[in-house]
């Protein structure tokens, strides 16, 4: 009988396959005509795993990075290692949100890439070959609400959009207003201030708080 696919991975499975993924592309690079050290961007629920924990598992790793022949090399490593780990999962650590980054670059002229190399916040390392770093945060936060006003809203959406909420406005030392971030323009969608008060609830009922309550609301 065939092994099932793996279909959540632990904080435990994203490292060890991070780090098989380091030593394949390092041992690799040279062949794909690649120059070490990559910086990728990380997008989604490994960031809920990796660094604010409010998930215990995600269903993939999701990157971005500019040059096609560096996501080619670690598309191939991410197979590479669900072969050795027989995880039947090649798609763990996939490259499929580069569409949607490029498109908010084409109609925005918004870079999310460059904002996230400037904003620096490391997920993962393996010095001298490897780094994930965190995408803006703005970014992220802005498709959370997105994402909440759709039909079918999920759960971790919320819990996301609170921790980014809050890792905003702790960094900034202030709150936010409803019309910065209205005004955020990643893309044509028109938030709404309902799904701004979803998300000051949800906050309040995580920190006990209300000090980072939308003004407005």
């Amino acid at each position: 009988m065939a092994t099932q696919a793996k279909e959540n991975f632990t904080q435990q499975d994203i490292e060890t396959g991070l780090t098989f993924v380091s030593q394949w592309i390092q041992a690799n690079a040279p062949s794909w005509g690649v120059s070490l050290p990559l910086t990728a961007l990380a997008v989604g629920g490994v960031l809920s795993v990796l660094h604010f924990h409010n998930r215990s598992a995600t269903k993939d790793v999701d990157f971005y990075h500019a040059d096609s022949s560096a996501v080619s090399l670690l598309t191939e490593a991410a197979e590479a290692a669900s072969n050795t780990f027989k995880w039947r999962n090649s798609e763990w650590l996939n490259a499929d949100v580069s569409h949607f980054i490029d498109t908010v670059l084409l109609n925005s002229g918004y870079s999310v890439y460059t904002d996230a190399l400037h904003q620096n916040v490391v997920i993962w390392e393996a010095p001298e070959v490897l780094t994930l770093v965190a995408a803006p945060w703005r970014w992220q936060l802005f498709n959370k609400l997105t994402r909440l006003m759709s039909f079918a809203p999920r759960r971790e959406d919320l819990i996301d959009a609170v921790s980014l909420l809050h890792m905003i406005c702790v960094q900034e030392r202030r709150a936010l207003t409803k019309e910065e971030i209205f005004g955020w323009g990643y893309s044509r969608v028109v938030l709404s201030v309902e799904v701004l008060a979803i998300v000051q609830k949800g906050y309040r009922d995580r920190y006990g708080e209300t000090k980072i309550a939308i003004d407005g609301l």
